[in-house]
């Protein structure tokens, strides 16, 4: 007669091969379960590790600034206080651990080529490209010359340029912005839509601050701002540079109802936040795709309950024969392990092809996360123990003589 461990295994595979519509169904909340779990945090895993790749290259030492309108709610606006020309100077003059970005944007009216729309125009500074690194298709970014000339041209992102000029080389035309002619000296490849970017996009055109300002009647000196951002010169004067522009913004402008007229956010603990708000969101989701594992689990209590109702024959025999209490108990438990562990390992299958295939078509490079294979295994196991432990055990406890006479 063969031992526990063994004829264990060789039933557990005789009652899938003899019952296995039965099985299948049994099987298909753990399937679904497992699944959706290893689909879940590797997907979570592709999704974060795009996302983190994107800001590691310029979130880590980014920061911006910009009024705080928490402080004027509840007021009729009288005392806000915008960021202006003269603070980017100010600013200038006395931060040198960061490239400083200041911007101004709206949609204005564009026509050319007898096509008019409304378009998002961005005034800027030529160290813009140092912060965002978008790569031209066409001629070159704003120069020191256009911004302090105010010359009117313009560089067109890759969907503004195909509006007004197809796919031909928009270089040397005109494009009217408010009226007013702009000569297009560059224009952008097509680009993806950042998290840690400025709110632009290929639609954007893009023009010299100064010219920006003046679309509005205003000199650069007495122009306002949409907001300053910062790039630091290197990750560890992060802190430094956050001090001295809330050192500079309480010492200009002070506080207003008890807070300060204008807020400095670091990247870096936007990426903080992200990443705490993301591993809560997968946790909160494999969570719920953990709960069909336990309807798998009921299942596989039933369908075991009703397996040794229907061996209750074989099990008196075998306890006569000289099986112990521990040998019957050894083969159902793995029959109910077997069951759980086919079944999770179909799901595991299932749930890897599946964030495979979506991380794909998003481009994402691929990651199956071997805490998650192991988890998912894991609770499998734990499933198959919990719930095929109380009919083990009621096996077990059978009396062969009653067992026979009850089969008989």
């Amino acid at each position: 007669m063969r031992g526990g461990v063994g004829i264990g295994f060789a039933e557990a595979l005789d009652m899938i091969r003899h019952n296995k519509m039965r099985t299948a169904l049994t099987m298909f909340g753990m399937n679904i379960g497992v699944a959706a779990i290893i689909a879940v945090v590797s997907l979570g895993a592709m999704a974060r590790a795009d996302i983190m790749g994107e800001m590691d290259g310029i979130g880590a030492s980014l920061l911006w600034t910009y009024p705080n309108y928490r402080a004027y709610q509840g007021t009729d606006w009288s005392d806000y206080r915008p960021l202006s020309y003269k603070d980017y100077q100010n600013i200038h003059g006395f931060l040198d651990e960061a490239i400083i970005i200041p911007s101004n944007d709206g949609n204005e009216e564009i026509s050319a080529m007898g096509y008019s729309n409304t378009f998002n125009v961005m005034g800027t500074v030529p160290e813009y490209t140092k912060v965002f690194d978008h790569s031209l298709a066409y001629g070159r970014f704003l120069n020191e010359k256009d911004l302090s000339s105010r010359r009117h041209v313009a560089v067109l992102g890759s969907r503004a340029s195909a509006a007004f000029f197809g796919q031909d080389n928009p270089l040397g035309k005109t494009v009217v912005i408010a009226g007013r002619p702009y000569t297009v000296v560059g224009s952008f490849y097509p680009r993806e839509q950042g998290m840690m970017g400025d709110g632009t996009d290929d639609s954007t055109v893009y023009v010299p601050l100064g010219s920006y300002l003046s679309l509005s009647g205003n000199s650069s000196e007495s122009g306002f701002l949409g907001m300053m951002m910062f790039k630091a010169n290197d990750v560890s004067l992060i802190n430094t540079i956050r001090e001295k522009l809330e050192g500079y913004w309480l010492a200009s402008y002070g506080l207003y109802n008890g807070l300060e007229r204008f807020r400095v956010n670091v990247a870096e603990d936007e990426i903080k936040t992200f990443n705490k708000v993301f591993s809560i969101i997968t946790l909160v989701i494999s969570l719920l795709a953990g709960i069909s594992l336990v309807v798998s689990g009921i299942g596989i209590m039933n369908i075991m309950l009703v397996s040794i109702s229907e061996r209750t024959r074989e099990i008196g025999i075998r306890k006569s024969l000289g099986a112990t209490r521990s040998d019957v108990l050894m083969q159902f438990l793995i029959e109910a392990l077997v069951v759980c562990f086919l079944g999770g390992g179909i799901g595991l299958l299932l749930g890897a092809g599946f964030s495979a295939l979506i991380g794909a078509t998003q481009n994402w490079a691929y990651i199956l996360s071997p805490l998650a294979v192991g988890l998912a295994l894991g609770l499998s196991g734990a499933v198959g123990v919990f719930f095929g432990l109380y009919p083990a055990v009621k096996a077990s406890r059978m009396d062969p003589v009653e067992a026979l006479s009850q089969a008989a």
